[in-house]
């Protein structure tokens, strides 16, 4: 049973992280420039990237700099995204100003606009407009091709600021808070899985579960503040006060029956274990988020229906994770055994009587070369290295 000790330790082992840095993260401006020539439909795109699909009606204030095809006039950058609009028969000047700008290390992102006409086709491409580096082709007013090509090769582009472009462009806060709970609750079915291994010995069990209780409950409290910050929420760790109760409360609740689990079953216990952790952790990352897509709390059916979908597949994904460790473990042994089995063998030792020498024994090979030695040798003449001295014969027998 968990007791109220075991909550006031946990909330004494959140409220010691600074979570400063998190948020300096999500607050840093990022410096957005988009680039093209007359005709390119650079502001659609802006008013795009400020707007969240799932709440089309608020709109944010990210500044973004709109600017024409000359490197010397573009200011200092995270990101310049070139579009080369549909009516364009050459390509040149916007092939010229990515060159430049990757020379001079800014992540560059090129965009064939097509406009889509009425009937639902697509302006042919002119004769010239061929690029030699990659790019991106589609409609920059149709949000199918911004959150399913635009927003992935952003993310690439900018590995380091995913929690800044989802808080201040809301057309990344669907994929960034989705990559979010799928890496905490692949991290914690990884920590679960490794801790379930040590925890099989029977001494180990009892500390490692109190750690396990710790390390995942304080990631999935982080999750819950980095989704908050993705989603344009407070800053304040106090106004997650609500959010954070409930993931130690419904952790506690996860986890202590993985423990049981674990501790009635040996081995046995060890998918359970993994599918609790990743299913908990999920279950607990999409109740934030489905509050922010609905403003409010969830049904009750709807909860339960999440629950069930999320045990589910965390079982397919415990079973996966433990199938294939197991496998790496009986391969990496295949491989022991296999090196251990090519590796030359030493040429065995062999004590014998010197010439005239009765009561003593010396070695006869050198036992790193195997070169014959002379009696009484001192030193390989092969290898120069030192010989074992010769043994008693009331020692050797």
């Amino acid at each position: 049973m968990v007791g109220l000790g075991d909550v006031a330790d946990v909330w004494r082992n959140l409220k010691e992280v600074d979570l400063k840095p998190i948020a300096e993260e999500a607050l840093t401006p990022l410096r957005v420039v988009l680039a093209g020539r007359a005709g390119a439909r650079t502001r659609v795109l802006g008013n795009a990237l400020r707007v969240d699909p799932y709440h089309p009606e608020e709109i944010a204030a990210t500044p973004l700099v709109i600017r024409e095809l000359s490197a010397e006039r573009l200011p200092a950058a995270d990101l310049v995204i070139i579009i080369v609009p549909p009516s364009a028969e050459s390509s040149e000047p916007e092939q010229e100003l990515a060159r430049a700008l990757r020379s001079r290390r800014i992540p560059v992102l090129t965009i064939l606009d097509r406009d889509t006409l009425t009937n639902g086709e697509l302006v042919p491409a002119g004769p010239n407009l061929w690029l030699p580096d990659s790019y991106l082709t589609g409609d920059v007013s149709d949000p199918r091709f911004l959150e399913r090509t635009l927003v992935p090769a952003t993310l690439q582009a900018l590995p380091q600021r995913h929690l800044a472009l989802a808080r201040q462009l809301p057309l990344f806060r669907n994929t960034v808070a989705r990559r979010l709970i799928e890496e905490v609750s692949q991290s914690n079915a990884t920590y679960a899985l490794t801790t379930g291994l040590a925890g099989i010995i029977p001494v180990l069990n009892v500390p490692l579960n109190v750690t396990d209780m710790l390390v995942l409950t304080k990631a999935q409290a982080f999750m819950v503040y980095r989704l908050g910050l993705a989603l344009g929420m407070a800053t304040e760790w106090r106004d997650y006060v609500r959010e954070f109760g409930g993931v130690i409360g419904g952790g506690f609740v996860w986890r202590s029956l993985a423990r049981t689990l674990v501790g009635l079953l040996p081995g046995l216990g060890l998918v359970p274990k993994v599918a609790i952790a990743w299913s908990g952790t999920f279950v607990t990352g999409n109740i934030v988020w489905h509050w922010y897509l609905n403003g409010g709390r969830l049904p009750t059916e709807r909860i339960q229906a999440l629950y069930r979908d999320a045990a589910q597949a965390g079982r397919t994904r415990a079973r996966e994770m433990v199938d294939r460790y197991r496998r790496q473990r009986q391969a990496r042994r295949m491989r022991r055994d296999q090196q251990r089995a090519e590796r030359p063998r030493r040429r065995p030792w062999r004590l014998s009587a010197g010439p005239g020498e009765s009561g003593e024994r010396s070695p006869r090979y050198c036992r790193f070369c195997g070169e014959p030695l002379p009696s009484r040798a001192t030193v390989c003449r092969r290898c120069n290295r030192p010989v074992r001295e010769a043994l008693p014969e009331s020692d050797s027998q």
